[in-house]
């Protein structure tokens, strides 16, 4: 048993051009990612915000005690006086008055931005 049957065979070591060649190439595809990212960024940070404005909307909870629809004229003109925030529509088959309640997240989904 001497000192040389205890040895590991260890795999030969990156010679000094093939390092360059994967750098070289890592580099180039880290360029490539980066000009795609440039490109595309406007439209992928649109549909983010988009799609966080979508889910404020579907998440969002009323008070309790909050009127979201009335189409009652009477009770319709009072809350269009006290809150901007309601809307109203008057159907061309009824001649009431509808109202409803527009939440902070869906005047900004609905203004885009």
């Amino acid at each position: 048993m001497g000192g040389d049957d205890n040895r590991l065979d260890y795999a030969p070591r990156f010679r000094w051009r093939r390092r360059r060649v994967v750098f070289a190439s890592l580099a180039v595809a880290l360029l490539l990612c980066s000009a795609g990212t440039w490109r595309w960024w406007p439209g992928i940070r649109d549909r983010v915000v988009l799609l966080h404005q979508q889910h404020r909307c579907m998440t969002y909870r009323a008070p309790t005690d909050r009127v979201i629809f009335t189409n009652e004229t009477e009770e319709g003109r009072r809350l269009l006086d006290i809150d901007p925030a309601y809307r109203s529509f008057i159907p061309r088959a009824r001649p009431r008055l509808e109202v409803w309640y527009r939440c902070e997240a869906w005047r900004a989904f609905a203004a885009g931005g």
